[in-house]
Parts: C-alpha cells; sequence; structure tokens
C-alpha cells in the first residue's frame, strides 16, 4: 500500500510524504509539475533552486 500526506506549503511549494512498502520519499510540487526526493535535505536543497529561479 502507498500513503501520501500533505506536510506543508512554502514559496508556492507543496511538500507531501509518499510512503510505499515501508520506504518513505517526499513529492514536492511547484509550477504544475512533481519533483521526488529521498531525503529532507534533497527538499530543501530543491526548494532553496526554486525559490532562486522564481
Amino acid at each position: 500500500m502507498n500513503q501520501k500526506q500533505f506536510l506543508f506549503e512554502k514559496n508556492d511549494c507543496k511538500v507531501y510524504k509518499l510512503t510505499v512498502l515501508n520506504h518513505s520519499y517526499f513529492i514536492v510540487e511547484h509550477a504544475g509539475k512533481q519533483y521526488i526526493r529521498k531525503s529532507s535535505a534533497g527538499v530543501n536543497g530543491l526548494m532553496k533552486s526554486l525559490g532562486e529561479k522564481g
């Protein structure tokens, strides 16, 4: 089974946590696109780079 949970929204980015077969991933939605990252550090870096572009 999989489960998607909304975590927070910041700088026009929505962050979700997706759990699939006891593995967790983070999904970042920004400007109609979705990005997936394995760690919260990856999410922070992505959000920082998206914030600089927009």
